[in-house]
């Protein structure tokens, strides 16, 4: 069996986006071990949440029943969905680029 750490980074790589739940579900992981492996996976600044803003409505561009993850609607608040972000993108990455100096 493979490191839970790796299986949610691997399946969120491909999916791009998606909810806790629906990885604990599809990883057939419990949903408190996918939740610590998104949580180190955003200190690392790989991960984003995208939760629903104030006016109720989805990051994604839905409003209580978007369609890409098909868990807004079920919930009575729109559930949080997780994105895997671009190396290139993330600010204050821990990645150093090392220079090489002529000596």
């Amino acid at each position: 069996m493979s490191n839970p750490l790796f299986q949610v980074r691997d399946l969120l790589r491909r999916r791009g986006m998606a909810t806790s739940a629906q990885l604990a579900a599809e990883l057939r992981l419990p949903s408190g071990v996918v939740d610590d492996m998104l949580a180190h996976w955003g200190r690392r600044g790989m991960v984003a949440e995208v939760g629903a803003s104030a006016s109720g409505h989805c990051a994604s561009g839905g409003s209580r029943g978007c369609s890409s993850c098909g868990q807004c609607a079920a919930a009575s608040t729109p559930a949080t969905l997780y994105h895997w972000r671009d190396p290139d993108s993330r600010t204050g990455s821990p990645v150093t680029t090392l220079r090489l100096i002529p000596v």
